[in-house]
């Protein structure tokens, strides 16, 4: 992946939440390639661990959070958060 936004994970030292460009399209032409997103394990050296960072493309995002949702599977008080998320990015967007 060819990262272009990196996060401190919220609750774990050495993971970041990375956007970046997906690492099945970073040889491609600009507009050939897609976006993907990841929790970036990292070891106590701060090397990065490729086998437990976990890499999805962007597109299937909203295909996991409905499947999870559709099956209970988030919390009411997470699905509260991301309401409000929701709310706030539909107030930045045009």
């Amino acid at each position: 992946m060819k990262v272009t936004e990196s996060f401190p994970h919220p609750n774990l030292d050495n993971h970041k939440i990375q956007i970046g460009v997906s690492t099945w399209t970073e040889s491609n032409s600009v507009d050939e390639q897609t976006e993907s997103i990841r929790r970036a394990v990292y070891n106590e050296e701060g090397k990065f661990s490729p086998h437990g960072s976990s890499e999805i493309p962007m597109e299937d995002m909203t295909l996991l959070i409905r499947t999870c949702i559709q099956r209970d599977r988030i919390s009411r008080n997470e699905m509260t958060d991301i309401l409000n998320d929701i709310s706030a990015s539909m107030q930045r967007l045009p």
